[in-house]
C-alpha cells in the first residue's frame, strides 16, 4: 500500500493495538505513514474487560499494552482528554486499569 502511494486512514492504530499488536515498530510505521494518532473507533467492543477506549492512546493508557506504545503516541502528538465510551480521559484509564508508570506518563505530559 506505501509503495504504491497509498496512505493509513481511520481507525488503523486503535484496531492495531487493541488487537495487541504490541510491536513498537509497527505502531512507529503506522504513524510514520502518517496513520491519524487520534482516529477514534467508534464501534463499541470487548477490550481489556471494558468497552472500546476509542483512541490509540486511550487504549494504550490501560494495563495490557507496554508503556513505550503510550510514549511513542504522546511524541507524535496524541491528544489525552479523548474520553472513551465510558467517559474517562487516558489518565483515568491509566489510574483504573494501567500501570504506575502510565500515569506518570501522562502527568507529565498533562502538565505541559
Amino acid at each position: 500500500m506505501y509503495n504504491y502511494g497509498g496512505r493509513p486512514t481511520g481507525i488503523i492504530l486503535p484496531i492495531a493495538i487493541s488487537r495487541r499488536i504490541d510491536s513498537y515498530r509497527a505502531i512507529e510505521f503506522l504513524l510514520d505513514i502518517g496513520a491519524d494518532v487520534d482516529a477514534i473507533d467508534s464501534e463499541p467492543y470487548i477490550v481489556f474487560g471494558g468497552l472500546n477506549p476509542g483512541s490509540a492512546a486511550n487504549i494504550a493508557s490501560s494495563d495490557p499494552i507496554e508503556d513505550n506504545v503510550l510514549e511513542l503516541l504522546l511524541a507524535h502528538g496524541a491528544r489525552t482528554d479523548i474520553k472513551n465510551f465510558a467517559g474517562c480521559t487516558c489518565l483515568e484509564i491509566a489510574k483504573k486499569w494501567g500501570s504506575k508508570r502510565k500515569v506518570e506518563l501522562l502527568d507529565l505530559h498533562n502538565k505541559r
